[in-house]
């Protein structure tokens, strides 16, 4: 742990038009400088470069470039980073910029603009002091990791934080939940924050951002026959006084690129200086008859701006104003695809769950540059209240001034200050030069946080910063995740005609990818789908069940592959809606006959996009035995209970339907239900019914209560279904009727009667926990518990199941995905025999009728 106050950190962020660095605690940066570079590539250079001129900032390198067409493989540049180096005309000088839609695709020219930052700005010894990364929501696990290499190994930084920008921003104004719309140089983002996290799934990026204008505004003037003159083309020459006449000078081997930089630069301090928002949609003729405002151009030229300082600015509440443009022409079929600011801030709020989304109409912070622009706060505000439900506050917040607004993610750095935030080592098994970004919880405050930390090779001993102490310890490698069989007490039960049901959340790669911020301490390759395909293969191949559950499939085809060969045969229901996953089931052909299927869409019946599987299945040679089998992915939001209790209502009573239909065939039920043992659903499952009125809808489920740090720091043993008199206020008519099938009736019921496998087969302590669940099925950054079941009727009873791993080795391991589990949750198996020995087809279907392969 890092906890040296005595120095405050660095804080760089590193933006499509801006570098900004100085210190956690201060108002503004200390340095702002752009973030392109110059580049003279001297190998394609007829001689010397031109010998009168310094080198400024500029940096030797070599640059592999793999596309090159040639054979050699580096190439010699020389980079120059800054303001005043950018102002300096130099022969054959391009400019390049290490982003390109918002991700870094050149980490040398990223590696020379920090360097620039800390030896020339800021003249810091980054050794000497603590690391803050302001970094784009959309930063992948490899580019993390890169930063850490750099910080780490070049920089030699003690401690490093990462936080996104987003999140920045809304601490810095106080607040843990927001809407930031962040309108840089590159894009205009709108990005949820809910409690200090990014909701990525909610993330709205637009391509419409200050570059965007300023291109606009340039191809305007230029049909005006207006063109800026960059400084570097002319000198003043004061024949008299008072009368200064303009010298042209001719450079011939000055890029393009770096005139039309230059031009840029003058024509955005014109669209900053001269360009506001209309209070209304620009209209041309209405715009048209407004005074001229004028500016006067480096050189001495006197330019009058009329509608185009309206209509510039509009372009980001209605993008089909750049077709009128001459020039832009070119975007005809971009144009249609963008969307207006206001619409991209009501489609990010949308995405989110409807419980806070009242909260982020009425917390929309501004920030960025183009955020600075005059009357864009009113403008959003107004246009947002028309288009807002009635019943939405629609409040939109801006710094004072465009400075503040300007560099708000680069203040809230004195906000980490104030809430005493610091940065953290732990104890890891790693491989050789691995770097891994851990999540670190704050024992005193809620917040979460990014820190990064790197170890010596090799792996020996751990290193912990304890302001200017350091202590090691031995380190042990992360343990193997084994799983063994338990046997069921009752030796009475040994019939031949037993079967094993397998139900596993294998956690779909869509999922994965979107939701990164769940496995920030998981090794990159751990998450990867191709691998983990092959290790959530061997584990169920190894396990050999006769019927497989699976929820969370996004890759249907590969895995009905895998298993085809194995002797499976399987069906898929994907999600309703915008998702790609959905639920598969796949059975043995030598021992299971598919009678009937039916697949469930939960929407039909107002029920959210999820799904159901069932399946009835005739059993042996002779088929004298049958089995229902249903299959479910349950909503996750913990705060829709009424839902999920609804979802499961249905499937029950579906499964009641389809078992009656086939002489009263056993059920079993899998799936991950999204709700916890202690919880009322559990209840509800275990017991037919559950008086909704006793419980709020919103800890239905129980999941609120099973963040990693509140599961370690409560004793399983008292903890109960959570009951609270407060429920009896959150229930409406309608969620009644959701929760029950009727708004007069506050008992909700299902027909089956129904238990836990692994609860009747009793396994270790060291596993189990509350009704002897397991303790856990599932891990990640931001769960620590079970979800997942095996649930089944009379008629059938378990006489084993696979034990889970108990909490020390799962913390041990880091979190899941690891090495030797394919997903973030525990696969459940449980073997079953059947109870009773009248269990002979009715007269639905005769004995050894050849029944058809039905087709979901």
């Amino acid at each position: 742990m890092y906890g040296g106050d005595e120095a405050s950190a660095i804080v760089i962020d590193l933006g499509s038009h801006t570098c900004k660095a100085g210190y956690a605690g201060e108002e503004a940066p200390k340095a702002v400088f752009p973030t392109v570079v110059g580049v003279i590539d001297q190998m394609d250079i007829d001689g010397p470069v031109h010998a009168g001129v310094s080198s400024g900032s500029a940096v030797d390198l070599q640059n592999n470039n793999k596309n090159h067409e040639s054979d050699r493989t580096k190439e010699k540049r020389k980079l120059y980073v800054g303001s005043q180096s950018l102002g300096y005309r130099r022969d054959y000088m391009e400019l390049l910029s290490p982003l390109r839609n918002g991700v870094i695709v050149d980490w040398n020219i990223v590696d020379n603009i920090w360097d620039h930052a800390l030896r020339e700005c800021l003249r810091v010894d980054p050794k000497e002091r603590p690391m803050l990364l302001a970094e784009q929501c959309s930063s992948t696990q490899e580019e993390r990791e890169r930063a850490a290499e750099l910080m780490f190994e070049k920089y030699k930084v003690p401690a490093l934080f990462l936080a996104k920008n987003a999140v920045l921003t809304s601490f810095a104004s106080g607040r843990a939940t927001s809407l930031v719309v962040d309108s840089g140089g590159g894009l205009t983002t709108v990005v949820p924050v809910l409690d200090g996290y990014v909701l990525q799934k909610a993330v709205i990026t637009s391509i419409i951002g200050g570059q965007f204008l300023t291109e606009s505004l340039t191809k305007s003037l230029e049909a005006k026959a207006i063109t800026p003159r960059p400084q570097y083309s002319f000198k003043k020459k004061e024949i008299s006084p008072g009368n200064i006449q303009i010298v042209d000078l001719d450079f011939p081997r000055t890029s393009k690129g770096y005139k039309l930089y230059c031009q840029r630069v003058i024509v955005e301090k014109i669209k900053e200086c001269v360009c506001r928002t209309p209070d209304s949609p620009y209209d041309e003729s209405a715009y048209s008859n407004l005074p001229m405002t004028t500016y006067e151009l480096p050189d001495g030229q006197i330019i009058e701006v009329g509608s185009d300082r309206f209509k510039i600015p509009d372009i980001l509440f209605n993008p089909s104003l750049v077709l009128t443009i001459p020039g832009m022409e070119g975007l005809a079929n971009i144009v249609p695809k963008l969307r207006s600011l206001p619409k991209m801030i009501i489609e990010s709020i949308n995405k989110c769950d409807v419980n806070i989304r009242r909260e982020l109409f009425s917390t929309i912070l501004l920030t960025g540059g183009t955020a600075s622009m005059h009357q864009l706060k009113e403008r959003i505000e107004k246009d947002l209240l028309e288009e807002s439900p009635p019943a939405a506050r629609v409040k939109v917040f801006a710094c004072g001034n465009a400075t503040e607004r300007r560099f708000s993610r680069c203040g809230s750095p004195s906000l980490t200050s104030y809430l005493d935030l610091r940065y953290y080592s732990d104890t890891y098994y790693i491989l050789p030069n691995a770097i891994y970004i851990k999540k670190k919880k704050k024992e005193y405050s809620k917040y979460q946080l990014f820190c990064c930390f790197k170890f010596n090779v090799p792996i020996a001993s751990q290193i912990q910063w304890h302001s200017d102490s350091y202590t090691q310890r031995n380190l042990r490698p992360p343990p193997e995740i084994k799983r063994h069989w338990v046997e069921a007490s009752d030796k009475s039960l040994d019939s031949p005609e037993r079967f094993t049901v397998a139900s596993y959340n294998i956690l779909g790669d869509r999922n994965a990818s979107q939701h990164s911020d769940l496995y920030v301490n998981i090794p990159s390759r751990y998450i990867k789908w191709d691998r983990r395909k092959r290790v959530i293969s061997d584990e169920l191949l190894g396990w050999d069940p006769d019927i497989v559950c699976l929820q969370e499939v996004d890759k249907y085809l590969e895995l009905s592959d895998i298993m085809v060969k194995a002797g499976y045969v399987g069906s898929y229901q994907r999600r309703t809606g915008d998702s790609v996953d959905g639920c598969a089931m796949f059975w043995k052909t030598d021992k299971f006959r598919l009678l009937e299927g039916e697949n469930i869409q939960f929407k039909d019946i107002g029920l959210r996009d999820n799904v159901a599987q069932l399946s009835v299945f005739e059993m042996g040679e002779s088929y004298s035995r049958r089995l229902l089998v249903g299959n479910i992915h349950v909503l996750y939001n913990p705060n829709r209970g009424e839902v999920k209790l609804g979802q499961i209502r249905f499937l029950s009573s579906r499964a009641r339907c389809l078992s009656e239909k086939w002489g009263n065939t056993p059920v079993v039920l899998a799936g991950d239900f999204n709700s916890t043992p202690q919880s009322g659903i559990y209840k509800f499952l275990s017991s037919s019914e559950l008086n909704v009125k006793l419980y709020d809808k919103k800890e239905l489920s129980g999941q609120k209560r099973c963040r990693p740090a509140q599961v370690l720091g409560e004793n399983k043993e008292t903890v109960g279904p959570v009951v609270t008199l407060d429920g009896l206020l959150c229930w409406t008519d309608e969620e009644i009727k959701i929760a029950t099938g009727d708004s007069q009736c506050h008992l909700a019921v299902h027909p089956l009667k129904l238990n836990s496998s692994y609860a009747t087969v009793n396994g270790s302590t060291s596993t189990r926990g509350f009704n002897d669940e397991p303790l856990a099925t599932s891990y990640h950054s931001k769960f620590l518990g079970t979800v997942d079941y095996l649930w089944y009727s009379d008629g059938i009873v378990p006489t084993r199941v696979l034990d889970t791993v108990s909490i020390s080795d799962l913390l041990r391991a880091g979190g899941l995905p690891c090495k030797k589990v394919g997903s973030d949750h525990l696969a459940l198996v449980s073997e079953f025999t059947f109870s009773v020995t009248n269990n002979e087809p009715t007269d639905i279907m005769a004995v050894g009728e050849a029944a058809p392969a039905i087709r979901y």
